[in-house]
């Protein structure tokens, strides 16, 4: 009898876990649904918005330099990685102000069909 009683309390309390831990993802998940973002995205940007009035910038000119600067960023990383693994400096430079082109290579990177031929 003794044995029955604990099966029952510990099957009434596994299951009263069980719906707990249910109730708590589900809300938890409400949290991170769609709605929730935008809420918490606008309250970002509001704040983002305060902080550049504050120093004469809009929202829109703030997030363009950031995007701006995260680009550049990203082009440099590029770079750097592709010449630790390459091993020398002949890449494509996608930054926004590459180098200087090689003469003869029509400013492209590679000669123009009139420059393999022969002419120009």
């Amino acid at each position: 009898m003794r044995r029955l009683f604990w099966i029952g309390i510990g099957a009434a309390a596994g299951a009263s876990g069980t719906v707990w831990t249910q109730r708590r993802v589900k809300a938890q998940l409400d949290e991170l649904g769609p709605e929730h973002m935008v809420a918490v995205a606008g309250r970002g940007a509001a704040v983002a918005g305060r902080g550049a009035k504050a120093v004469g910038r809009t929202v829109a000119t703030a997030l363009s330099e950031a995007v701006g600067e995260g680009r550049t960023a990203m082009a440099d990383r590029e770079v750097e990685l592709k010449r630790k693994l390459l091993g020398h400096d002949a890449l494509l430079d996608l930054r926004p102000d590459p180098p200087p082109r090689a003469i003869g290579t029509g400013g492209r990177g590679f000669p123009t069909s009139a420059e393999r031929r022969g002419g120009k």
